[in-house]
């Protein structure tokens, strides 16, 4: 079986979950297949490991200015007379159909620029209205990343539910609990508190930020948490401008830590070290960062919306994503149980260890072999 993988969101680093997903996804498709060939293709040449086996072939398909125009139309017309049984997107948006051999698999991520417009801008709202519906319904088979993301594309986007496969993504080996020491160096490499709440992800809208702002803003007013810092772990996105307006006119400038970018071999410590990871997303196709911070046993209190009860189970607290109050009352809860924190940690690695990326590969061959058998 001649299978194409289409990488092209590699090219830009390793910061968002979509590019974890296709690295994870590659990486173990390699290590469990040795009987098929593989076909990566991207923008740019690369260093990356997984282009350089015996079974892998690069292409690289050069980018125009619009990455979108790319996906939708260069990269379909390149791929028109391929020898490939599979092509598969990992990153949402799927070539348009033309004359082909190839079956088509797409993963969606999520569709939070049409369930939550307000929080994308006007161009990501257009391509997820108007050409993601059309992409999913011409594609073979479409994989989604929970169970409330499939619901989503059979009510949105009119795709038939048996095309629809769930295949959970995965949490990587390097992340477990860390050693006191290791955690408190990263606690000094950058300058942090003794006690922190750690939210790691992108700073944009629908991560619901200025809400955790407002609850760790309530929270501080206690006598008991005035040593608490609120680390903010995540590049900028887009429209995030509120969210350091409300860190102003709150006034917890010195108690919120904004990082920026940590690199991925700095996280489990990150996580080890904090008193409860916060996650107050407003809609979430999978959510990795949640599933990071069990693993490393990390208290989990996050939304109780979309795809992350899917995730966290009854392992965390999931609290209403417009509640201030109740998101002040659960982060106290956490910050003086100590009973309660060790029994979440525990409770947290236990659910974690169900999430592999060995077994995304291992449903995600399985539906490669199933649609290469079909007439």
């Amino acid at each position: 079986m001649e299978i194409g993988i289409i990488t092209d969101n590699l090219d830009s680093g390793l910061k968002a979950g979509t590019q974890r997903y296709t690295l994870q996804l590659v990486r173990n498709l390699l290590a469990i297949d040795r009987k098929n060939h593989y076909t990566l293709m991207h923008g740019e040449p690369s260093d990356l490991d997984i282009y350089h086996r015996p079974n892998v072939h690069e292409q690289v398909i050069r980018k125009p200015k619009s990455q979108l125009f790319k996906e939708v139309f260069v990269t379909p017309l390149r791929l028109r007379n391929s020898h490939l049984d599979i092509i598969h997107q990992t990153a949402q948006i799927s070539p348009f159909p033309l004359k082909r051999k190839a079956r088509i698999v797409t993963t969606i991520h999520d569709l939070a620029p049409i369930v939550v417009p307000h929080t994308h801008i006007p161009l990501m709202r257009f391509a997820y209205k108007h050409l993601l519906p059309f992409c999913l319904r011409n594609s073979d088979a479409v994989i989604a990343m929970s169970e409330n993301t499939k619901r989503d594309v059979v009510r949105l986007c009119g795709v038939p539910e048996e095309k629809v496969r769930v295949i959970y993504g995965g949490v990587e080996a390097q992340y477990h609990p860390c050693a006191r020491g290791e955690a408190r160096r990263i606690q000094e490499t950058h300058g942090l508190a003794p006690r922190y709440l750690l939210y790691v992800g992108t700073l944009q809208p629908r991560k619901n930020i200025p809400m955790l702002l407002r609850a760790f803003a309530l929270l501080k007013r206690s006598s008991g948490f005035r040593d608490v810092q609120l680390v903010l772990a995540g590049e900028k996105g887009w429209m995030y401008k509120e969210i350091f307006d409300t860190i102003s006119s709150l006034g917890i400038a010195k108690d919120t830590v904004p990082l920026g970018f940590v690199r991925d071999e700095d996280l489990p410590a990150l996580y080890s070290g904090a008193s409860a990871f916060v996650y107050p997303s407003l809609y979430e196709g999978f959510g990795l960062p949640p599933l990071e911070a069990m693993a490393c046993g990390c208290p989990v209190i996050t939304s109780n919306s979309s795809s992350l009860p899917e995730v966290v189970g009854d392992a965390g607290i999931l609290v209403d994503p417009h509640d201030v109050q109740a998101w002040a009352g659960s982060i106290a809860r956490v910050l003086s149980g100590k009973a309660l924190a060790r029994q979440m940690s525990r409770k947290g690695i236990a659910r974690a260890k169900k999430f592999t990326w060995r077994k995304c590969a291992e449903e995600t061959l399985k539906l490669y072999q199933e649609l290469a058998q079909k007439e």
